[in-house]
């Protein structure tokens, strides 16, 4: 299902930080117009793909926050943001983007899975457009490029790189024995292996790996866990079954400290932990809060509420691609992740570092501990972390020829 919305943002003053200000708006669709800036630089045409899903508000949710903050990091760099939506599983994706690029789109910023970015990036490549992955980074790019340039631009909440993060400071915390608890459905990301990656590398060992919410639901998880004498305990799941998992340990008696998935602050984890907020732990992307106050300013002044981190992955990832459409003044579209290669944007986020090989951007990293305020558990910076680069090799291998995968199961039914 397309639906090709044009959107025209308005005049800001509060834009200095974020790059915003005033966008002009395309004619009809197709005619292949393009307004011109100061001194006869083109500004692209920016498409945004992301998917939706009928009774599930917060998918659909999660894309018009990406799509408020790239429309405001963008700023006077885009001349018309249209939107696309696809099913939940990714189906019709291609079809999708041949219908922004029909329409003149010359950049599409795609919340995809890793496995769909490959051929979608050839098909921007044939038409003269760039590709922009803009998703959780759940799982590790494995694009190298070509020549050893990269073919798409890879930004994201960054996941596994918090999760690899998380690993190693909670041995260097707690102690060298890892328990790591998996929730079937959040199975399939590389963020279960990353945690248990960056332990390992430490020097810590993973004693035991225990799956839930398949058929036998939490059932058995508090003896093995006890069973396993675990120095720390790492849960890799996602919203209330995160909560369950959590729930279920401190009922039974189990006071290890838990490291949460990163993805525990979007997903409604947090608010499903009551008043079980003891030695709680979890990492995510790092904040400038200069930039991120402004970025609820411009938010507020839009009529969006708060920013979250899709808010902010959204707008950091306008300033970049504002940055490479500056440096690239109106020429091959396609080049954008090349010229971006290599350089430092600052964003809500701190400095966006992109690798000069795979195009993965990356940012500093920090450690929250979950705490209650206001009646309600909130997560607080504790310790500083630094950038994980967006390297398949960073996590490759484990143990032997163990290795790193994911499947995109949607595509296979």
């Amino acid at each position: 299902m397309i639906d090709q919305t044009t959107t025209a943002l308005p005049v800001s003053r509060r834009g200095v930080l974020l790059g915003t200000g005033a966008v002009a708006v395309l004619g009809a669709v197709g005619t292949g117009t393009v307004p011109a800036m100061a001194k006869g630089r083109r500004t692209p045409q920016v498409g945004l793909l992301t998917a939706s899903f009928p009774g599930r508000p917060t998918v659909t949710r999660r894309g018009d926050r990406l799509a408020a903050g790239l429309a405001i990091g963008l700023g006077t760099e885009v001349g018309t943001l249209r939107r696309a939506t696809v099913p939940f599983g990714l189906h019709g994706v291609t079809d999708a983007a041949v219908s922004l690029l029909d329409a003149g789109v010359e950049v599409i910023v795609a919340a995809i899975s890793e496995p769909l970015a490959q051929p979608l990036a050839g098909l921007c490549a044939e038409r003269g457009a760039a590709l922009v992955v803009a998703n959780a980074g759940a799982h590790v790019p494995d694009e190298v490029g070509v020549r050893g340039r990269p073919r798409a631009l890879h930004t994201s909440t960054q996941h596994w790189q918090a999760a690899l993060s998380a690993g190693g400071w909670a041995r260097r915390q707690f102690g060298k024995r890892l328990h790591v608890v998996v929730a079937a459905p959040d199975a399939g990301f590389d963020t279960v292996f990353a945690l248990q990656r960056g332990f390992a590398a430490a020097g810590g060992k993973v004693v035991a790996i225990t799956m839930t919410h398949d058929d036998a639901g939490t059932r058995g998880l508090v003896a093995e866990v006890r069973a396993s004498l675990p120095d720390v305990v790492g849960v890799c799941a996602s919203g209330s079954r995160a909560a369950e998992i959590v729930q279920a340990l401190r009922a039974a008696g189990v006071r290890a400290p838990v490291v949460l998935d990163p993805l525990a602050e979007e997903s409604g984890t947090l608010a499903g932990l009551g008043p079980l907020t003891q030695q709680l732990y979890l990492a995510r992307a790092a904040c400038d809060a200069t930039r991120l106050r402004a970025l609820k300013r411009e938010l507020k002044a839009r009529g969006h509420r708060a920013p979250d981190a899709f808010d902010v992955l959204g707008n950091d990832t306008g300033l970049l691609i504002a940055t490479g459409a500056a440096r690239l003044g109106g020429r091959d579209w396609s080049a954008l992740p090349e010229v971006l290669a290599g350089v430092r944007v600052k964003g809500a986020r701190g400095v966006q570092r992109v690798h000069p090989r795979t195009g993965v951007v990356s940012t500093p990293l920090a450690v929250h501990r979950i705490r209650r305020k206001g009646g309600r558990p909130v997560s607080v910076p504790i310790a500083s972390r630094p950038r994980v680069a967006g390297d398949l090799a960073t996590v490759a291998v484990l143990r032997g020829r163990t290795a790193s995968g994911y499947v995109n199961e949607y595509l296979l039914t």
